[in-house]
Parts: structure tokens; C-alpha cells; sequence
């Protein structure tokens, strides 16, 4: 009973965070990538036509609106959203210590209101074996495959956590991030802190190749005996999270803004960490709106990775372009290959349209 409540708390604590995104995407290695500045230049209208995009046509997820940008950067209150209460936590912000201090008694009292929440049957597993928590959030655990647990990859000493990410290649800089959360587990091991517990953190490399991160993650699911999964990659964790929710296998803040992240309706277990690059675009385009206001309209490019990740940048500022003209008006997006090894005619192609603006809808070693 103590593994099962424990594991409760911690699968109503993952779900409980927004359906919110964005990290770095990546390149599957398919045919679908071009460095002609020709494809460079094709716009949201050819997308429906390329079915190595098929993906782009996701719901939006946890993308903002431009209204609820605009109102949150220019500090507008709407009246509609609830009065937050005050905090009781310490606001030192002008130290690292502070930040830290505050981070910390805000993450113990979100703990402290999850947990009470389930001890009073308002979240966590109901008599008809339905997972539910915050919004509205309900899971069918019924549905779940016949050999399913909770308590998988849980034993008495070990909580095995199991990762795809890029650790070689054009983006192995991100690989970083693993190597920070390895760290930051072995340091949470020393506190003794998890009933007695160590997380066993087992990292796959899939060199940002989404048929590796298949076969990497089929076999954390098969024979890893994993507690959850988590990854980096928009190519990557669409290739994988169709089977990792299928499985109900918790996949908690993946590290990368596709807004097909923001999906309790049909993929409930997958959350993401960061901002969706959707709500990204629209912030571009509100800095302009504010910041260049005695020029506009203005002239836009944006060199893109060639991929669903750099597509949903792409897409996300035409949409705003195309609704804000008296903001925007041109807008050219220029595709690359991600593994080129050089982008001097897409660069050249940038330079020849002489944008006011340039934005960069790429990662790693293309930046």
C-alpha cells in the first residue's frame, strides 16, 4: 500500500503541470529535409501536400492566443482568471540562494496541496479505477494494457527512470541536459529522500534519429523495466508517444515545444516542460508590435530546420503573420537541411531579401 500511494503522489504530481512545451527538435534522417533555397521558400499552403509532414496538422495543444499573449506581456489583467493567492514564500530574487529558496518552498507547496488533494479523494485513483486530477484531467486506467501496474519499474530500493535523447551528432550540445538531470538525481539519491529509494536514471542515445529512438524505446518498455519515460526531439517523440501512451507509461515533461504535446484527450500520459512554439511565434510577433512600432510594417525571414520541429516555428509565425499584416508585412521562411554541413545559399538567399527581422527557427550546431 505505502509503493502504491507513493507512486500516486508522484504520477498526480507529473500530470498536474501544464500541457505546455518547447525545446529542440530534430532530424529523423528521412528524405523530407532540403537545402535548396527553392523548397526553402515554400510556405504553410504546400505543407498539406508533403506526407512526410503529416504531423503538422496536430492539434495546438497548450499554444496561447494573441489576445492572452498580449494581455500577459502588457500586464493586463482580463478579470476572468481566479485571484492567486499570496505566497507565504521568501521573494530574494537578487541572489542565486533566494531564487533557489523561493523555487523550493513553491515546489514543497504544490507537494503539500497534490498530496492533500488525494488523501481526500479528490485526485488520484477513484473506485472505477480512474486516475483523475486537476482540470478535469481523467484517465481511464481500465483501458490500460491486461499486465499493466502501477508499480512498474518501482521496487523497494530503485525507481527506474528511463530517457531518449542526443548525445552525438549536429545536436549532441543537448546532451547536456541529460548529463545536468544525471547529476541532479545523484544528488537527490544522497539526500535519502525517496523512502529509501534511488532513482536508477538509463539514458538511450538516439543521436536525434527518430527510427533509433523506436527501437530504444521499445526496448525500455520490453525489457527495461522502466517506471517512466522521458525524451527530447519533436520528430522523435512523435515517432514514440502514440506506443508509450497505449502502454500507460507516465511521459512526463519531454523536452521539446510540438504542440501536439498539449493532448489529455488522446495522449494523456506525455506532458512537456516547456513553452509550445506556437505560443513562441506569437511572442516574436508581439516583441515587434512593441518594440519596432515607428517600423511597421516589417519584413521577416526565419531560417528553419527542415523538420517538424523548425516546420512548427515556421507554421506558428505565418499563422500570426497572416493575421497581423499591419505587423508583418513579408514573411520568408528558409528551410535547411539539419545535417548540411554548411548554410551559406540559405543564408545568401536571407540576405538578398534584406529583412528588417530575423528569427531563428534552429538548434544546435546550425545556430
Amino acid at each position: 500500500m505505502e509503493i502504491r500511494r507513493n507512486l500516486l503522489r508522484l504520477l498526480a504530481l507529473l500530470f498536474a503541470f501544464a500541457l505546455v512545451a518547447a525545446a529542440c527538435g530534430s532530424s529523423d534522417d528521412d528524405d523530407s529535409s532540403s537545402g535548396s533555397s527553392e523548397s526553402a521558400t515554400a510556405t504553410a499552403d504546400d505543407h498539406g501536400d508533403d506526407d512526410d509532414h503529416d504531423h503538422e496538422e496536430e492539434d495546438t495543444g497548450g499554444t496561447l492566443s494573441q489576445d492572452a499573449v498580449e494581455k500577459a506581456v502588457s500586464g493586463e489583467d482580463d478579470g476572468s482568471a481566479a485571484e492567486e493567492e499570496a505566497s507565504d514564500c521568501p521573494q530574494d530574487r537578487s541572489t542565486i540562494e533566494g531564487i533557489f529558496a523561493e523555487a523550493d518552498c513553491n515546489r514543497d507547496s504544490i507537494i503539500a496541496m497534490i498530496t492533500e488533494k488525494m488523501e481526500a479523494g479528490e485526485w488520484g485513483v477513484n473506485d472505477d479505477n480512474h486516475l483523475i486530477g486537476p482540470t478535469g484531467m481523467d484517465i481511464d486506467l481500465n483501458e490500460c494494457p491486461g499486465d499493466w501496474s502501477d508499480t512498474h519499474g518501482l521496487s523497494d530500493d530503485t525507481m527506474r527512470f528511463g530517457q531518449t535523447t542526443v548525445q552525438s551528432g549536429n545536436l549532441a550540445a543537448y546532451g547536456n541536459l541529460s548529463l545536468g538531470m544525471e547529476i541532479w538525481f545523484q544528488y537527490i539519491n544522497s539526500l535519502d529522500v525517496l523512502s529509501g529509494r534511488d532513482i536508477e536514471f538509463i539514458i538511450k542515445d538516439d543521436g536525434y534519429v527518430a527510427a533509433q529512438t523506436i527501437e530504444y524505446v521499445d526496448e525500455l518498455i520490453e525489457s527495461g523495466n522502466v517506471l517512466l519515460l522521458q525524451g527530447l526531439g519533436s520528430p522523435n517523440g512523435l515517432a514514440v508517444y502514440d506506443k508509450i501512451n497505449d502502454e500507460c507509461i507516465p511521459h512526463p515533461f519531454y523536452l521539446s515545444g510540438h504542440p501536439a504535446w498539449g493532448d489529455p484527450e488522446l495522449h494523456p500520459w506525455t506532458t512537456s516542460y516547456q513553452m509550445s512554439y506556437s505560443t513562441e511565434a506569437v511572442l516574436w510577433g508581439t516583441w515587434m508590435k512593441v518594440n519596432l512600432a515607428d517600423k511597421l510594417p516589417v519584413k521577416v525571414a526565419g531560417l528553419v530546420m527542415d523538420n517538424d520541429f523548425g516546420l512548427a516555428y515556421e507554421m506558428g509565425f505565418e499563422s500570426y503573420a497572416e493575421q497581423n499584416p499591419d505587423v508583418v508585412a513579408e514573411y520568408l521562411p528558409v528551410r535547411h537541411d539539419p545535417a548540411a554541413p554548411t548554410l551559406t545559399n540559405e543564408v545568401t538567399t536571407i540576405a538578398a531579401f534584406d529583412p528588417d527581422v530575423f528569427i531563428s527557427m534552429t538548434a544546435g550546431n546550425p545556430c
